[in-house]
């Protein structure tokens, strides 16, 4: 069995191994990415394996052919079937991640309907294509061959491409610039590399073009979801910081030293609270309102967390004002009940226990 080894030959297979190598690297890249968002790990780890796919039927293609046998020309149209179904759907999964950051509401359902419409097209033209021999055909030396049908076979790949265009000039101001950037570079880059692979016949300059297009593509999206993810880091610390800080305020705000009232031999008092979050709307309290009588509060507030927080505060001090003005327990509850409610809009509530005990 011999190998066709020609310099172009060599220089393809350079290219080819050098694009599955980068390729399955980005690939353990985004698998090993734990930040990187679900959809946006499993878009690109089925992206790259579709191109890796791509190249590597047009690799083994490329090795195999020439070589007699009836085994080898059946994988030939097997291989060519499948690099031919692989690049139509690399290009309905560039098509839809477009459409997508693209954020077209109006037209989104209709495109993403055509584009499958589109794919489903590529699969029959590809099934047909082959079987008939309408796209390729292989002679009886296994040589590939174009067959007259085999425009057939880029046009819906063609369509999702016009469509692509559309979407960038339509939505341009709703995608970012760097993504923007990278999208026309993943459409122009192989229209470029056609352009000089004709003055280099048999040399498949676009496949690596096509890879480094694509490399480059998801490097600029995971780093913008690796600047996004920093930033929210950032964010969440900034946050669990003022969280921190809110929750020794409240602390503060609550009696925590003890004994409290040392200088009184005839009872001793100790609480202490647990808040569900770092804060929360459970709140105690005892003073004395004169010489002889011990006021105690323990309170829940409506809802967990700092707007619960914020209320318990305000139902503190509104507590302690009527308390301290000598009123009777009942007094005190009327009279903070009013307070409170007469600006809630959120219509948030206290529930309270007071009690004030007469040392004496």
């Amino acid at each position: 069995m011999n190998f066709n080894v020609s310099t172009v030959n060599l220089i393809n297979m350079l290219f080819i191994a050098s694009g599955i190598g980068i390729c399955g690297l980005c690939f353990l890249q985004i698998s090993a990415s734990v930040h990187l968002q679900k959809v946006v790990r499993n878009y690109f780890q089925i992206f790259f394996t579709l191109i890796i796919t791509y190249i590597s039927m047009h690799l083994a293609r490329q090795l195999m052919e020439g070589i007699p046998g009836s085994g080898i020309h059946s994988a030939l149209y097997i291989v060519t079937f499948i690099e031919i179904l692989s690049a139509g759907f690399t290009a309905h999964m560039i098509s839809m991640l477009i459409l997508s950051v693209s954020k077209a509401e109006k037209d989104a359902k209709a495109i993403a309907v055509t584009l499958f419409f589109l794919l489903i097209g590529h699969i029959i033209i590809s099934v047909i294509g082959g079987s008939s021999e309408l796209v390729y055909n292989f002679d009886d030396a296994n040589i590939y061959h174009r067959s007259s049908g085999y425009l057939l076979s880029n046009i819906c790949p063609f369509v999702m491409l016009v469509i692509d265009i559309f979407l960038l000039i339509k939505y341009r101001s709703n995608i970012e610039r760097r993504v923007k950037t990278t999208f026309w570079i993943y459409i122009i880059a192989p229209i470029a590399a056609i352009v000089i692979q004709s003055r280099f016949y048999g040399l498949q300059f676009i496949i690596f073009v096509s890879v480094s297009a694509a490399v480059y593509m998801f490097s600029v999206i995971v780093q913008i979801q690796n600047e996004r993810y920093e930033k929210q880091q950032i964010d969440s610390s900034r946050i669990e910081t003022e969280l921190s800080m809110a929750s020794r305020i409240q602390e503060d705000m609550l009696p925590n030293i003890y004994p409290a009232f040392p200088e009184r031999q005839e009872f001793d008092i100790y609480a202490t609270m647990t808040p569900a979050k770092e804060v929360g709307g459970d709140f105690y309290d005892f003073f004395m309102v004169d010489e002889d009588h011990l006021c105690m509060v323990m309170a829940d507030v409506s809802g967990k967390g700092i707007p619960a927080a914020l209320f318990m505060m305000s139902s503190k001090i509104i507590l302690a004002n009527n308390a301290m003005l000598g009123k009777s327990p009942a007094k005190i509850l009327e009279d903070t009940n009013a307070a409170i409610c007469a600006n809630n809009r959120e219509e948030m509530f206290v529930t309270v226990w007071l009690g004030i005990l007469e040392i004496s």
